[in-house]
């Protein structure tokens, strides 16, 4: 008789459990499932569009197959894609690889996200690349004519030696001027830095603007790139903390009066409830700036916390608004950062979690999320994060999303998932090559 009614009352909570994930959730469309040879292969960024609607991200692995080999085996060096929206009703989205990369001083497996200007032309980073393995940042010109090709050029080449800095990864900024603003993971005092892009007819100047160093009391290993504010300062996040400490610091460098850039420490990251290992792009939302963390926030998922999202007000205040945890259907380990809409929601995806069933992936973890984070309806108050999509990993769907979403004023959101989708591909011991999803209500 026990037996009997623990079952049952089981399966209410299971049923209660799932009727939630029906009211919450949203469609979800596969616009792109990516194939690897003469295609991309495991996105880890999240995407950006043009003023046409047009869709651009980058993937860590694909294009020239034979070019880059992990433990003998052809994975490619990676790619630049573009996702052109339905011409007509009733078609799909179509895929085209803009830009493959060789390996060689041209670039090698792109993991950061894409920045668009005015004019369609294409920026990003790749922390590796050919003899000089400082990495580059790179350009991509639309192409002059209907159907011609896209133009590739390297616009700065990190050469590792010295105090140069190098590894240059994540988001990267763009200010009024058309200067470039980024951060490198390596290099300078041994820690990275940020580094600024001036372009003079046609030819850029690498100028770094700050190298990080432990006895300043700055954090180390800037993985995630900058964001800029209306007003020039430009804010990151470290994945040390000052005086080496693993769970890491958020950051913003401001210009004086005296020309010099300087830094000073928002945050230094605690661990346990406070969060830990930073990641992500950093976004401002209505005055405030938000991100999230790995770890951190409580003892769940083995101990070290399954991670946060935090804001830092204007006036400086840091304050958890979120921390996810273990049992649940929100999802567990924010890789990504976020996105808002112009209500002031916050959306993201996390790595693992979601509905706990067996993922081809990870085992019983999860395949992953994209969650909603309503903000409080009076001041001080508590806000809420709905599951949106649980990735699943089965029948084509995809998994793993690491990048962020992408809100689109039509109340679109997206974004990638690194694994899934074609279980027949495989770059280094993944089940699928990831895919191009879209949610919408």
């Amino acid at each position: 008789m026990l037996r009997r009614s623990v079952s049952y009352f089981l399966g209410m909570i299971l049923s209660a459990m799932f009727g939630v994930i029906a009211a919450n959730a949203q469609s979800e469309r596969i616009l792109h499932t990516f194939t690897s040879n003469n295609d991309g292969a495991t996105p880890q960024a999240g995407l950006i569009a043009d003023a046409n609607g047009n869709l651009y991200g980058t993937t860590v692995y694909g294009g020239y197959l034979d070019d880059c080999k992990i433990n003998e085996q052809p994975v490619g060096c990676g790619t630049v894609f573009e996702m052109n929206p339905p011409s007509a009703p009733g078609e799909g989205w179509k895929e085209t690889v803009i830009h493959e990369f060789d390996g060689t001083s041209n670039g090698t497996s792109p993991q950061g996200p894409i920045l668009v200007d005015q004019q369609g032309n294409l920026y990003g980073t790749a922390s590796s690349s050919g003899e000089v393995n400082g990495g580059i940042v790179y350009q991509l010109s639309p192409p002059q004519v209907q159907g011609g090709a896209w133009i590739y050029s390297v616009i700065a080449p990190f050469i590792a030696g010295g105090e140069n800095l190098v590894g240059p990864n994540g988001s990267l900024a763009l200010d009024s001027r058309g200067n470039l603003y980024g951060a490198a993971d390596a290099g300078g005092s041994n820690c990275g830095g940020v580094f600024e892009l001036s372009p003079s007819n046609g030819v850029w100047t690498i100028t770094s603007l700050y190298s990080f160093d432990p006895s300043r009391g700055d954090g180390c290993y800037a993985e995630n790139g900058v964001l800029m504010d209306k007003t020039g300062r430009l804010y990151g996040v470290t994945s040390e903390g000052p005086g080496g400490t693993i769970d890491g610091a958020l950051f913003v460098l401001s210009l004086s009066h005296d020309g010099r850039w300087t830094a000073r420490n928002l945050h230094t990251f605690q661990g346990g409830v406070d969060g830990s290992n930073p990641l992500g792009n950093l976004i401002i939302n209505r005055g405030a700036l938000y991100g999230t963390t790995q770890y951190g926030g409580d003892s769940g998922c083995g101990d070290y916390g399954c991670g946060t999202i935090y804001q830092i007000s204007a006036d400086g205040n840091y304050k958890i608004i979120y921390r996810f945890q273990e049992g649940t259907l929100n999802g567990i380990r924010p890789w990504s950062g976020l996105s808002a809409d112009s209500l002031g929601n916050l959306y993201g995806t996390t790595l693992l979690g979601g509905i706990d069933t067996e993922c081809p992936y990870v085992g019983t973890q999860g395949c992953g999320t994209v969650y909603e984070l309503t903000p409080p309806e009076i001041q001080g108050g508590k806000w809420t994060e709905t599951m949106l999509y649980a990735f699943t990993g089965f029948n084509g769907d995809g998994a793993l999303p690491i990048g962020n979403v992408l809100w689109s004023s039509k109340g679109v959101l997206y974004g990638t998932a690194s694994e899934g989708g074609n279980d027949n591909c495989s770059t280094f011991g993944t089940v699928g090559c990831g895919t191009v999803f879209a949610l919408s209500k």
